[in-house]
């Protein structure tokens, strides 16, 4: 993996299952209520933190390459909403919405 750490951050004042990557190349998961909810969690993970790591690559490219990553192969390329979060998981290589 690409990314120097995986950290798991406290809850926000709102309960979002949300990942991030910061600046210095770590992936932040945010401690959410809500994963425990999701089938297949563990293929999820697998999905989600191949994209983070994607980002952690473009940005050491190019910053600009690495937000553009989320309007082309994101959740938000197949889902509306936050229930689609399981969807992730037929993506393993990171890329969602994107089939290889």
């Amino acid at each position: 993996m690409a990314c120097d750490a995986v950290q798991v951050i406290g809850r926000d004042f709102v309960d979002l299952p949300n990942v991030v990557t910061d600046e210095e190349g770590r992936v932040q998961i945010c401690a959410s209520t809500k994963w425990n909810a999701l089938p297949n969690l563990h293929g999820v993970f697998v999905s989600i933190l191949s994209h983070e790591t994607l980002h952690v690559l473009l940005r050491m490219a190019h910053a600009r390459a690495s937000d553009d990553l989320d309007n082309i192969g994101s959740l938000s390329a197949i889902a509306k909403s936050l229930k689609d979060i399981p969807k992730c998981s037929d993506y393993p290589h990171g890329l969602i919405g994107i089939w290889l």
